[in-house]
């Protein structure tokens, strides 16, 4: 789904070093990684609050609060609203970067089935 938003959008391919330490950290190297990467992957398909995003994925809504704060914090998701109903988007910065984060997703995963095959 991130491949086709990349796709469709055109966005442009740069490399920058911080944001692919950052997109690297935040939806690889801590706990809570794949919830945030599938917060981000519905909030691209449709903006969503959180009580919603615990809906649709089926997380407790602590979870998914903590994990937008994360993101919010990181500057990945944007808060609109005022108060329980905030909806939530992704920001300029990680819709712009999309290919970066693909990039990531995609170094991991080749990683992790590079494991699978040793046993």
């Amino acid at each position: 789904m991130l491949r086709q938003l990349v796709e469709e959008q055109e966005i442009e391919k740069r490399k920058d070093p911080y944001l692919t330490k950052l997109f690297s950290e935040i939806f690889t190297g801590m706990q809570g990684r794949y919830s945030r990467l599938k917060i981000i992957l519905t909030i691209a398909d449709s903006p969503l609050n959180t009580r919603q995003l615990s809906k649709r994925l089926g997380y407790d809504y602590k979870s998914i609060q903590r994990n937008l704060e994360i993101l919010e914090k990181n500057h990945l998701v944007e808060r609109i609203g005022g108060g329980y109903g905030d909806m939530f988007f992704l920001t300029d910065l990680l819709y712009k970067n999309l290919p970066i984060l693909l990039e990531v997703i995609e170094r991991v995963d080749r990683r992790l089935n590079k494991k699978k095959k040793r046993y």
